[in-house]
């Protein structure tokens, strides 16, 4: 099955379903007293940052050209759409279709050290004073977001979103998109002007110490609309590997188990970081981890390697404990699914040792058909028309993104 959006419901509807009367009473009472302090305390700070502010105009002019501030359409109170404000610390996106991928070539060196510190959000002041956003409050995420937020995580937009927020101070981008979502709703429900000056001396903790800042965040996981597209079969989904997952990929590869049946080549960490770092540079490459949909613990990991325009070469391995679960069963059919339902490939190749018959069995119960063998190794390709066959004619697709591969 894939993850299906139903209507999206007014948000008044969710709040009050949600909330009860009296937590709606106190967010409108804190709400106005908010607002006397983010204009107090925003036209405050934004004094003493007056000469900040004026160096990095400076610097970005001197250095990059204009435009010296970046803005974006974000998702603010009510679920209205506001010009989101920050200095600009990347160069202007190439021509053509971006794959969102190209993040570290684009950061300009100025852009790294404002990122660092934090300095790029400081023309967000100027947002807390027109009233778009508060010191406080959950960060405003894309507006593309909105049909792929749970209905009870739709909440954190009945207070104004905020600078600093509970989830920056509890592991800002290092924590995954379900631990985020849930701490907005929490301070929604639990917010008070005390939480959100205890929220604003931990956020000036972290930003001396600059700790758990992430200079690029799309390198710790993928935007929300993504990660929430995977497909979901027999309690397990997919996500994109990240920096975290790579001893548990050096233990698994070099696991006896795993090589009786891939016949793979000893890994180190040294030598995975430098495949990761180089691979994670290729937009048209994809390498996933097979996680289990409750409680996100990683049981395998796939990926699909272009080959040509419209194919891709698959691979797969599990956890060595997850061998004989039909972890590999429904790991292969959900790559597959979301290859040709996401990525809109034509066609999926792989090879496997012609000994490793349980993985044989299953690639052919998927539709993939033989085409070679070479040194023990059979070569076996799938088209779109035949892994739709065994699908049925009932089965849930996930609209296409059009990702180009090859």
């Amino acid at each position: 099955m894939t993850r299906q959006q139903g209507p999206v419901r007014p948000l008044d509807e969710i709040e009050h379903a949600g909330l009860s009367r009296s937590e709606r009473k106190r967010i409108r009472r804190l709400g106005g007293a908010k607002r006397c302090m983010d204009i107090v305390c925003g036209g405050l700070l934004l004094l003493l940052a007056a000469p900040i502010f004026l160096g990095v105009t400076v610097a970005i002019l001197l250095s990059d050209g204009r435009p010296v501030i970046f803005r974006q359409s974000r998702l603010g109170h009510r679920e209205v759409p506001f010009e989101l404000l920050k200095f600009r610390t990347m160069s202007p996106a190439r021509e053509g279709p971006s794959t969102g991928r190209d993040d570290r070539q684009r950061l300009t060196p100025l852009g790294r050290f404002l990122r660092s510190t934090s300095l790029d959000e400081l023309p967000q002041l100027l947002s807390v004073l027109r009233g778009d956003m508060s010191l406080v409050g959950p960060r405003p995420l894309f507006t593309r977001y909105l049909p792929h937020y749970r209905e009870i995580e739709r909440l954190r937009h009945v207070v104004r979103p905020g600078i600093t927020g509970l989830a920056q101070v509890s592991g800002r981008n290092h924590l995954g998109w379900d631990d985020r979502l849930r701490m907005d709703v929490d301070y929604v429900t639990n917010a008070s002007l005390r939480t959100d000056l205890l929220i604003l001396w931990r956020t000036l903790s972290q930003v001396v110490r600059r700790r758990d800042v992430v200079v690029i965040p799309g390198e710790l996981g993928e935007p929300l609309d993504s990660e929430r597209t995977y497909p979901i079969l027999d309690g397990l989904t997919l996500r994109r590997l990240r920096t975290s997952d790579l001893d548990d990929r050096v233990r698994w590869m070099n696991d006896p188990r795993t090589q009786l049946h891939t016949r793979i080549e000893t890994v180190t960490p040294t030598s995975t970081r430098e495949w990761f770092d180089r691979v994670r540079q290729e937009a048209d490459r994809h390498d996933l981890v097979v996680i289990e949909a409750t409680g996100a613990r990683a049981v395998g990991m796939a990926g699909l390697i272009p080959r040509g325009p419209g194919t891709a070469e698959f691979y797969v391995f599990l956890d060595p404990e997850q061998h004989g679960r039909g972890v590999g069963r429904a790991a292969s059919r959900m790559v597959c699914q979301w290859a040709f339902d996401r990525l809109a490939l034509d066609e999926i190749t792989l090879t496997v040792h012609q000994d490793n018959r349980a993985a044989c069995r299953i690639y052919q119960s998927l539709g993939f058909q033989q085409t070679a063998t070479d040194h023990g190794r059979r070569s076996m390709t799938l088209s779109r028309e035949r892994f739709a066959a065994t699908r049925g004619p009932q089965a849930p697709t996930v609209p296409s993104a059009r990702i180009p591969v090859g």
